[in-house]
Formats: C-alpha cells, sequence, structure tokens
C-alpha cells in the first residue's frame, strides 16, 4: 500500500464491504471523485464520477454475487477496496 492510499484511508470510507444491493463511499473533504468498479478478473463493470457530496451511493443490483475492486481517485490520490456481493 503506497503512501497516497495510507492518507486516503483516514479520508474514505467504503462500506459495507459484504453487501447486498447498495455500498456507499463517505468522505471527510466535500470533493469530486472517480468510482471505478472491478470484478475479480480486472474487468471494469463500472464507472461514475460525482461531484460535491460526502456520502455517495452506488447501486449494486446489476451486479452478479461475488468479489469486486472499487477504487476511488481523487485529486489527492487513489483508495481500492475489496468488497463482496451476496444477493
Amino acid at each position: 500500500m503506497g503512501i497516497e492510499e495510507n492518507n486516503l484511508e483516514n479520508e474514505i470510507s467504503i462500506y459495507p464491504t459484504l453487501a447486498s444491493d447498495k455500498i456507499y463511499i463517505e468522505q471527510l473533504k466535500n470533493e469530486a471523485i472517480a468510482i471505478n468498479i472491478f470484478d475479480v478478473v480486472g474487468k471494469q463493470v463500472s464507472k461514475e464520477t460525482r461531484s460535491e457530496n460526502t456520502i455517495t451511493e452506488i447501486d449494486m443490483n446489476g451486479l452478479s454475487e461475488g468479489i469486486y475492486f472499487v477504487k476511488v481517485n481523487t485529486k489527492y490520490g487513489m483508495l481500492t477496496k475489496k468488497i463482496v456481493i451476496q444477493h
């Protein structure tokens, strides 16, 4: 894990890590973020840009059960978290 990720760990939360229909991205700073979701083999399955929300809700109903990686990019760096979808 790089220095940029360590800094963002304290500023961005992605939860729940075991989800059925929605995940939430909560950030301390009110800024624009890019959200990319990848499946376990690295295929991008979702891409969104959100501007200036402290809590962002992402609908996961369109995704199959399994492991995914949520990558959040900000102007300060990047944070990646593993989540598991179970419907």
